[in-house]
């Protein structure tokens, strides 16, 4: 994690995020990605913290730039959340792209664990729950979940990872190269 990301502001609050601990389980860093329309953003922060998990930590990372309408009301959702303990806003000067928005989310992050959310999806309640339980099981160096696809208010598909996209996804891993797309 590169500290020359952080600011002034995030390092007087970096102590104090890092000692949060519940008896020892470890803390798991969501990184939520913003740009453009975020009128689902409250939906995707709510979702996160409506986790069964309770450790968590919340990054959200504006990748709109300084001047503009997304910039103004991405603002004014994150203002509602201003003094929430679990969540952290982040604000780039310039759009960067999601990847440097996921970069600059690692860089504030405090967790053992990381998990990326674009602010227009959500997780379900037990999705970090079952995540952390495989990964502190000591098998698994990393997690892949399914896709619901919801259409109108309805599950439609399921998209689930085949063997043949595991075996694919390892090589990257291997390589150290992860796609970020959602």
């Amino acid at each position: 994690r590169d500290p020359s990301l952080r600011d002034e502001k995030f390092l007087d609050r970096e102590h104090d995020r890092e000692n949060v601990n519940f008896s020892g389980v470890p803390v798991v860093s969501v990184i939520i990605t913003a740009y453009g329309d975020c009128s689902t953003l409250p939906r995707a922060i709510e979702s996160v913290l409506g986790q069964s998990y309770g450790n968590l930590e919340i990054i959200v990372v504006d990748d709109n730039g300084e001047s503009g309408l997304w910039r103004s009301l991405t603002e004014s959702v994150m203002s509602y959340y201003g003094n929430h303990p679990q969540i952290h806003y982040v604000k780039h000067s310039e759009n960067k792209n999601g990847s440097a928005a996921r970069n600059t989310g690692i860089a504030f992050s405090t967790g053992k664990y990381i998990t990326f959310l674009d602010s227009d999806d959500y997780m379900l309640a037990n999705r970090v729950a079952h995540a952390v339980a495989a990964l502190e099981d000591g098998s698994f160096d990393a997690c892949l979940c399914d896709v619901l696809i919801e259409i109108s208010g309805l599950f439609r598909e399921v998209r689930m990872s085949s063997k043949a996209e595991l075996a694919w996804k390892d090589v990257f891993l291997e390589e150290k190269c992860l796609g970020t797309g959602s």
